[in-house]
This record gives C-alpha cells, sequence and structure tokens, in this order.
C-alpha cells in the first residue's frame, strides 16, 4: 500500500511541475502599418492610352507605345527624421496601378521622398544577382545596359506624326540613365500610418512632362550616352513629371 500511494505521489508532483514550467504564449499587438503605392500614368494631365493622341509643346502629335519608370531610396521623413520603407526599389508600369511597399511603425509622417532613377550603388550590380521576383532583375523589355553603364532609369518610346496627314511614320525613344541622370524627388504626405490598416500613397507619372520644352519632329532619339544634352533635358523635367 506504501508504495502504491508513494508512487502516486511521485507522478502527481511530476504533472504538477510540468504544468508549472509551461510557457504562457503572449500574441503581442502588432504596431506596423502596411504602405500600398498607388501609381497613375498620364501624359499632359490625361489618362495614358497606347492608342490616344497627344500634342507636344510644338504642335507635333505623337503617341507613347511603351514606358516603364524606376523608383528607387523610398522612405518617409518627419522632423529630420528619415524611415526607410521596406521595399526600396518599384519599377512603375502603366498595366500596374499598386505596388506594395511594406509595412512601417505607426505614427505622423510629414514628407514621403524616392529618387527617380537608380541611386549609384546599386545601379552598378549585376541584375542576375537579384531574386526572379525583384525589380531589379533582368526585365523584359530590357531596362539594363551593362554593368558599367547601369540601369536605364525609364524608357519613353513611341512615334510621331511629324507633318499631320495622320501617319505616324517617325519613332521616338528616350533611353534615360547613368548616376549624374538620377533626380531626387518629394512631395508632402503628411497623414498617419495606424497600425493593422493600409495606407495608400497616390502618386501621378505625367509623360508628357518629361517631354516639356523638347520638339519630337528634331528631338526624338537619345540613349543618353549618345545624345547627352537631350537626355538631361529629359532628366531635368524628371522631378515636375512624377508628383502627387
Amino acid at each position: 500500500m506504501k508504495k502504491i500511494l508513494l508512487t502516486t505521489l511521485a507522478i502527481t508532483v511530476l504533472f504538477s511541475c510540468k504544468k508549472e514550467e509551461e510557457p504562457i504564449s503572449v500574441t503581442s499587438p502588432s504596431t506596423k502599418g502596411n504602405v500600398v503605392l498607388n501609381a497613375q500614368f498620364l501624359v499632359n494631365g490625361a489618362s495614358y492610352n497606347s492608342d490616344s493622341v497627344y500634342v507636344d509643346d510644338f504642335s507635333n502629335n505623337y503617341k507613347i507605345s511603351f514606358s516603364n519608370v524606376y523608383l528607387s531610396q523610398l522612405n518617409f521623413e518627419d522632423g529630420g527624421v528619415i524611415t526607410p520603407l521596406p521595399i526600396q526599389y518599384v519599377l512603375l508600369k502603366p498595366e500596374t496601378s499598386t505596388y506594395n511597399l511594406g509595412s512601417v511603425e505607426e505614427g505622423h509622417y510629414h514628407n514621403f521622398n524616392y529618387g527617380i532613377g537608380i541611386d549609384s550603388a546599386t545601379n552598378h550590380t549585376d541584375p542576375n544577382s537579384y531574386d526572379l521576383s525583384s525589380p531589379l532583375y533582368p526585365q523584359s523589355p530590357n531596362m539594363h545596359w551593362t554593368w558599367n553603364s547601369g540601369y536605364i532609369f525609364y524608357k519613353i518610346e513611341g512615334s510621331i506624326d511629324t507633318d499631320s496627314d495622320g501617319t505616324f511614320e517617325t519613332t521616338f525613344a528616350f533611353h534615360i540613365g547613368t548616376d549624374d541622370l538620377r533626380r531626387d524627388g518629394t512631395f508632402m504626405f503628411h497623414d498617419a500610418i495606424v497600425a493593422g490598416a493600409t495606407t495608400t500613397i497616390d502618386m501621378k507619372i505625367d509623360l508628357g512632362k518629361f517631354l516639356t520644352g523638347i520638339d519630337l519632329s528634331i528631338d526624338n532619339s537619345t540613349h543618353t550616352m549618345n545624345n547627352m544634352p537631350l537626355a538631361l533635358r529629359v532628366a531635368n523635367n524628371a522631378t515636375s513629371a512624377v508628383t502627387n
């Protein structure tokens, strides 16, 4: 009888100790909110469509058949404090309007900052070194020259009706890149990121504004290095072409 009682007591004590040692699982509420970029492509303030006819500053009718734009180093700023977004690079395309930028700590943020193009350190890396899902991975159509020249920051391609006869007989192509032609952009965000919620940043990419002051019947081609003066003019229009 004593042996039975002692055995029972030992089992009871053993299970009691195990219960006391089990950790209590506590799930802390998230303090982060998700950020989404909503990008809209325009041409001279009108919605972009590859079949639409637009007019440049010199009364030339033109169509845009293709455009991609790289943004980099995305961050929020408030009182001089910089908060980088988890997604640092996006390749904006007319056919895609929404881009997930990841989650940041809740709080108020005043400005949204971005680079139009790729920062120098990343610009000279090998696209094949990135994951297949990365916007820095090789694209089709190609958005990269070579390791030496780097990424094509943005492409705008199309055709021009130079004699107003309804036939768009002349092609144009603006392929802008190189470290010196990257431009910084910023606009007032002035909003709060709420934990557990999604906040949307609205952005407009006006392709017509990239071409401000350019006579497409004359200046209609640059791959940057072969026509740097024209590439510089396009790059200098970039900050007014990408806005909120």
